[in-house]
């Protein structure tokens, strides 16, 4: 070790290399692999470009208390809309991202969406007024599109 130091009191890479060999180094950094698969990372990316897109939207959030899919209690459900419609990615999002909550809350939702999809039909076709017709077509569409 003194042979590599040569008089100094600081071991830099250039003591390490006399004192063990040259470092092998890398060409360029390697890529990690087998963090994620590559349909997770895929999704993340299109997932991630689509929200980006969507938050620089305005929206405004909804509130409704909607009836328990198969019991008598009620979830408090909040989702985003964008001009006149609903944003399924976001229904019940007061709700943490994976809780059974969120889950029950969703499929209630998914209810409630149909039954004021037929309501809001019913309503238009009688009053034939623009805000009957574009309930309507929110509450349709979501119903169409909505996977809890």
């Amino acid at each position: 070790m003194d042979d590599c130091m040569k008089n100094g009191n600081v071991i830099d890479e250039a003591v390490a290399n006399c004192r063990f060999g040259q470092l092998h180094r890398p060409a360029q950094a390697e890529p990690a692999t087998g963090m994620v698969s590559a349909d997770y990372m895929a999704d993340f990316k299109a997932n991630a470009s689509r929200n980006s897109a969507r938050s620089s939207k305005p929206y405004s959030v909804a509130t409704a208390s909607i009836r328990e899919a198969d019991g008598r209690n009620r979830y408090r459900a909040q989702w985003r809309v964008y001009g006149n419609t609903i944003d399924g990615d976001s229904v019940c999002e007061n709700f943490a991202i994976r809780s059974f909550e969120r889950r029950e809350c969703r499929k209630a939702a998914a209810v409630n969406f149909r039954e004021e999809c037929r309501e809001w039909t019913k309503r238009a076709a009688r009053n034939r007024d623009e805000d009957s017709k574009n309930a309507q077509q929110r509450y349709c569409e979501v119903t169409a599109n909505f996977s809890p």
